[in-house]
């Protein structure tokens, strides 16, 4: 199952209860005006394979992330790149421009 809520300038924080669509396999909220943290609970989307978050103002530490995830686009990190990336074995393409590391 894919979500494509990109350029729907949607506003405010990504909701959490985003992380109980466990048959989403393509996540893409890219180019909204979304803010906040991404929720620790995506690191139980167990069917989550493409994540794309850039060109919003999201922020904070990425605490958890799929461990099945292959592409991951733009996640809009401000701190340092967190150690959830270590344990993606299948990922295949990682994109990490238009970040803000501090």
């Amino acid at each position: 199952m894919n979500l494509n809520m990109s350029w729907n300038k949607l506003s405010g924080s990504i909701p959490p209860s985003v992380s109980r669509l466990q048959k989403l396999t393509n996540l893409h909220l890219q180019v909204n005006n979304l803010t906040g943290e991404i929720p620790d609970s995506f690191g139980a989307m167990d069917s989550l394979l493409e994540l794309q978050l850039g060109k919003n103002r999201l922020g904070g530490v990425i605490r958890s992330l799929p461990t099945k995830l292959q592409i991951a686009l733009n996640l809009n990190f401000e701190e340092p790149i967190p150690d959830s990336l270590k344990r993606l074995d299948a990922l295949e393409v990682l994109d990490l421009s238009n970040n803000r590391f501090t």
